[in-house]
């Protein structure tokens, strides 16, 4: 019946990411809720497009619709945690909980419903048992938090079979670090000297085995951004300049959800078309197209990001999470407010697609990559991502002295190749 229709234009209109559907989503998702008024679904669906909507506007700076959304969406969520559902009061109670933070109000009072939340919880599957774990890491209770999530892994699919079988107990918050990859020392050098170098299959001078892949820097989308900015406000900005030399080059690449999360950005503080400026540096756009591949490299992201976070220490999380880091702190100065967990979202799918290429993509051969970002989620934790994804970290400072340096050994490289070659002919 109506409801039924309801839901489904609701659930159509919110996989979008225009204004008028997103604003579409909400009205559906409400007059199904309207019309049945203890449905536990119809309740969650309006707050999750509530917050969506929020999110729109808080990217605007429209905060007071932003809390607006957010108000409603928690009037959503009280009535399903009353409601007869399959989450009972842990999915809802959580939702709110992340509604309230964002609303600003007391933290005693947030942490006094998120304790009441955990008292009466009672998990019985996989996702619940994940956001009892993001509730502990709100509250700082950080190895009861990894105790939750260990509990989750079996069975799910998020992660590749036996993974929890992987985890090393004796890690679990240690904060020790991971031992050197094999090879490492190695693929340093080839970055510094040979990360120029294109692929093919000559041999090396002398005869010996032909060049490795070159070393791939992946641009995140906040480098992106910083690249667009620092270029428009002129010459003389040393990284910008190097990193947008090394796309034009062929040596730095951008994930698509790089773009995608960069392009209004650019556009509202700089309104400027990132597509234009993205043809004008000959930038290679890298997306993973079969979904395949992309589900086994997603479920291996958050392997890292999750192994990250299970073996890091309290200390590392707070200053992930509270201190200066980076240029700022991660969940102040009016940023979003902390909901747990390790990083997820945009940030699975960057080092998912990082992953991919050092893996080897489209029948290539495997080779160095290197994730450029300022953001903290990867910075704080690049040890361990190193470990289990050989993909490294780097800030955009120090990948724009690897690139020069590289430039400047090719140079090198290329005189004394010349002088050899005038040495031979004048003999």
């Amino acid at each position: 019946g109506d409801f039924e229709a309801r839901m489904g234009a609701g659930w159509a209109c919110l996989g979008q990411k225009a204004w008028d559907k997103l604003d579409a989503a909400v009205s559906h998702f409400c007059a199904a809720a309207a019309a049945r008024p203890g449905d536990a679904g119809a309740r969650m669906a309006a707050g999750k497009a509530l917050r969506k909507l929020a999110r729109f506007y808080a990217d605007r700076d429209m905060h007071e619709k932003a809390a607006d959304c957010h108000r409603r969406a928690v009037q959503h969520y009280e009535h399903a945690m009353s409601s007869p559902g399959p989450g009972g009061i842990i999915e809802p109670g959580y939702w709110k909980a992340v509604c309230m933070l964002h609303l600003g109000l007391d933290w005693g009072q947030v942490k006094a419903f998120m304790e009441g939340v955990l008292g009466r919880a009672r998990p019985r599957d996989r996702a619940l048992l994940d956001f009892c774990g993001r509730i502990c890491d709100i509250l700082g209770s950080y190895s009861t938090a990894c105790y939750y999530y260990m509990e989750s892994f079996p069975g799910s699919g998020l992660y590749t079979d036996g993974f929890h079988r992987r985890i090393d107990g004796a890690r679990v918050g240690s904060g020790r670090a991971a031992a050197a990859r094999p090879g490492a020392a190695a693929a340093a050098g080839a970055a510094a000297g040979g990360a120029g170098m294109r692929t093919g299959g000559a041999a090396a001078e002398g005869g010996g085995a032909p060049p490795p892949p070159p070393t791939v820097y992946m641009l995140d989308a906040n480098v992106v951004v910083k690249c667009a900015k620092d270029l428009a406000e002129g010459p003389g900005h040393n990284a910008a300049s190097a990193l947008v030399e090394g796309i034009r080059e062929g040596y730095c690449q951008i994930p698509q959800a790089a773009v995608d999360e960069a392009y209004g950005v650019v556009h509202r503080e700089m309104g400027r078309d990132l597509g234009a400026l993205l043809r004008d540096w000959g930038a290679g756009i890298v997306e993973i197209k079969d979904h395949r591949r992309m589900d086994l490299c997603m479920k291996r992201a958050r392997e890292a990001l999750m192994t990250a976070w299970l073996y890091s220490s309290r200390a590392a999380k707070d200053m992930w999470r509270r201190h200066k880091f980076y240029g700022g702190g991660k969940f102040d100065g009016g940023k979003p407010p902390y909901t747990g967990g390790p990083p997820r979202g945009t940030d699975v799918v960057i080092l998912a697609t990082a992953a991919h290429l050092a893996d080897g993509a489209g029948g290539q051969k495997p080779r160095r990559v290197i994730l450029v970002t300022s953001d903290a989620d990867f910075l704080v934790f690049r040890d361990y991502i190193r470990e289990v994804l050989s993909v490294d970290v780097e800030t955009p400072d120090g990948a724009a002295k690897m690139l020069t340096s590289a430039a400047l050994e090719r140079e090198r490289r290329k005189e004394e190749l010349g002088r050899g070659a005038g040495g031979e002919g004048s003999g």
